[in-house]
């Protein structure tokens, strides 16, 4: 009987309604994503990583992309051997890895929430070659 007061016709009250179902479904998926961020996190990516191209150049292959532990992680191979100092390394791609985050639109969501972002670098041993962390410190 109140809600009716507030509307002189049918097609406010209804429209009105719809607002509000509206809005608590908004909330609601809000809040179910809240509640779920890290596993639609990990399955997204799980899926993302299912259709990578994994050729980056003659020497890289990126094999997965996963989302584990608060981290997103790209997870790459060198496919000879580095000739380079593990730092150099470090020194040389972070600029770049940071650089193509920051361009990169579609993950926002990552940026919003914080995200940091973990490279990890195995050589043709599988061995880990090196690590690169880029935090939110890093793309903001």
């Amino acid at each position: 009987m109140l809600f009716r007061l507030h509307f002189k016709d049918r097609e406010s009250q209804k429209k009105a309604l719809e607002n509000l179902e509206t809005s608590q479904k908004i909330y609601h998926d809000v809040m179910k994503f809240s509640q779920n961020k890290d596993k639609i996190y990990s399955e997204v990516l799980e899926k993302l990583s299912a259709h990578l191209f994994t050729n980056l150049s003659g020497s890289i292959r990126i094999d997965k992309i996963e989302y584990s532990d608060s981290i997103v992680k790209y997870l790459f191979v060198l496919l000879e051997k580095p000739q380079i100092a593990i730092d150099d390394f470090v020194a040389i791609n972070k600029p770049d890895l940071v650089n193509f985050l920051k361009e990169e639109h579609r993950i926002t969501t990552l940026f919003n929430d914080k995200m940091p972002f973990l490279y990890v670098y195995r050589d043709p041993e599988d061995k880990i070659f090196a690590e690169i962390l880029i935090t939110p410190e890093d793309y903001k």
